[in-house]
């Protein structure tokens, strides 16, 4: 349960970052589609370079549990940098540091997740892993559409604090979540 629950905040917290960071850089910073689409495209490209280099790099140095140590706090951090910056190239200074945090976050839960059964139950676990995934995805616009109404840095604010959760959940129960067989 522990697991699936951090799965669940991880996807609200990074959902309400995916969801409303445009609607933030359309609200308060003036930006137009084009600039949105090119900072999205810096993005997916940090994205790319983190899972292609460097999640391999550190999964053959470390357990997943080891470095979701680091990286849910990361994120967190870097989810709440995002509301920093007072210029819009600042965005290309912070975005990166949320891409690598969750590029490297992202395959080490669903590592984690796969491990929490035999061979022959991974493909139900993969599939609960999926629609905590879903659900996370769904409820956000709908509570961040409020809370933007409110006011414009709520569900960025809502984004950190929802990964903090998620990492202080994962910490205390780190050694309830199996990996490989072990504790």
């Amino acid at each position: 349960r522990a697991v699936f629950t951090v799965v669940f905040l991880i996807s609200v917290g990074f959902t309400f970052y995916t969801q409303f960071f445009s609607v933030y850089l359309l609200e308060k910073f003036d930006f137009k589609e084009k600039e949105i689409g090119l900072l999205y495209g810096y993005i997916g490209v940090w994205l790319a370079i983190v899972q292609g280099v460097l999640v391999r790099y550190l999964s053959y140095r470390m357990p997943p549990k080891k470095i979701l140590m680091g990286s849910l706090p990361l994120l967190a951090l870097a989810l709440g940098l995002v509301l920093l910056p007072t210029s819009g190239w600042m965005f290309y200074v912070v975005n990166p540091l949320i891409a690598i945090a969750y590029g490297i976050t992202s395959p080490n839960v669903t590592s984690i997740v796969s491990s929490q059964a035999d061979e022959t139950l991974q493909g139900s676990i993969l599939g609960i892993n999926q629609s905590m995934l879903s659900l996370g995805q769904m409820i956000t616009p709908v509570i961040g559409g409020v809370l933007v109404g409110i006011n414009i840095h709520y569900p960025l604010i809502a984004s950190a604090t929802i990964i903090v959760l998620a990492a202080v959940i994962f910490y205390i129960s780190r050694s309830k979540i199996l990996y490989d067989g072990k504790a």
